[in-house]
């Protein structure tokens, strides 16, 4: 790891819960150690932590991916509203200009408009991501494909 006890001090409060991410060989090296690192941690500087090491498997690409979609629909729902009691106007105008835009486009009568409108929100929200691919499935310790 590496210096992965900074995120205890995030904002000078040691009092507060922050988070570390450690990757580690169950195997090898740190992973042969966690059971020293934990007492350790119990009992850092001489008084009682109750610090904890909570092992998780890495997120799946679908977790990721879900967690991208949540992300970017709470970016869409929230624009323009930062303060409830104060609406950005100028963010409701864009709001409308692309609403009437979208309106006043004249599509085929043959294709399905609700298709393309789906189709559309859907790249426009891909964008959003800022994702180009679904990410593969790898190991971050070897960068190998997951079988």
């Amino acid at each position: 790891t590496h210096r992965s006890g900074r995120a205890g001090r995030v904002g000078g409060d040691v009092s507060q819960n922050a988070n570390a991410i450690m990757l580690y060989d169950p195997s090898e090296g740190e992973g042969k150690l966690l059971s020293k690192l934990k007492e350790s941690l119990r009992y850092s500087q001489g008084v009682h932590q109750t610090a904890e090491i909570n092992g998780r498997p890495l997120p799946t690409v679908k977790e990721l991916m879900n967690s991208a979609y949540g992300r970017v629909k709470m970016r869409c729902d929230s624009f323009g509203k930062d303060d409830e009691e104060e609406k950005d106007d100028s963010a409701e105008k864009l709001v409308e200009l692309f609403k009437t835009k979208l309106v006043e486009e004249e599509i085929d009568d043959d294709v399905d408009q609700n298709a393309i409108l789906i189709d559309r929100l859907a790249r426009a929200m891909a964008a959003l991501s800022n994702l180009d691919c679904i990410p593969k499935s790898r190991s971050l310790l070897t960068a190998d494909p997951k079988k």
